[in-house]
């Protein structure tokens, strides 16, 4: 019965070593999403930004030069 109790006890403890490293390794997921995200939106403010300043509206841009 001891030998018993003493493996179950080995094997909760692995359980929550593993469920605090998983925990860790979801932080820093979360940490790197967020700032993934913080890039996402500044890209798309500049691009944005460069799209509406660079495009020429169809009528105004001349036509290719093979034409």
């Amino acid at each position: 019965m001891n030998q018993r109790i003493d493996e179950l006890e080995i094997k909760l403890t692995l359980q929550e070593q593993t469920i605090d490293e998983l925990n860790s390794v979801i932080t820093g997921h979360e940490q790197r999403l967020g700032q993934l995200e913080q890039q996402l939106r500044l890209l798309h403010t500049q691009l944005k930004t460069i799209t509406s300043s660079n495009v020429t509206p169809a009528g105004e841009e001349p036509p290719p030069p093979h034409y």
